[in-house]
C-alpha cells in the first residue's frame, strides 16, 4: 500500500510504472494504492517500488478465489464462530470466503 501523498508523478505514470514491475491488479482509493501481486512475483515487486515509494503496508494476504453467499442465519453463525476463533491465543489469521 502507497499513500497517494507519497507520489509525486502523475497517476497514469505511477500505474505504468507499477504494472512494468509486475503488479497484477491497482485499487485505487481517495488516500491509498492497494498492489496487488502473484506470490512468487511478491518480493521483487516490493523491492522495486520501494527504491522509489515509501510503502505504508507490504504483506502477503490470502484471498479466495470463489465466494460463498450465506443467509442471514449461517453469517451470523459463521461470524460467531470466526470472533471464537479470533480470541484463541494460538490462532494468528482467520481466513474465509463469505461473501
Amino acid at each position: 500500500m502507497i499513500k497517494r501523498d507519497d507520489i509525486e508523478s502523475d497517476e497514469e505514470e505511477f500505474m505504468l510504472e507499477v504494472i512494468e514491475v509486475g503488479c497484477e491488479e491497482i485499487e485505487s482509493t481517495d488516500e491509498v494504492y492497494e498492489i496487488y501481486t502473484t506470490v512468487d512475483d511478491f518480493e521483487n515487486v516490493k523491492n522495486t517500488l520501494k527504491e522509489s515509494y515509501p510503502l505504508e503496508i507490504a504483506e502477503l494476504s490470502m484471498f479466495p478465489d470463489t465466494y460463498t453467499d450465506l443467509d442471514e442465519d449461517k453469517q451470523s453463525k459463521m461470524e460467531k464462530m470466526m470472533d471464537m476463533l479470533e480470541d484463541l491465543d494460538d490462532v494468528q489469521e482467520v481466513h474465509h470466503n463469505m461473501q
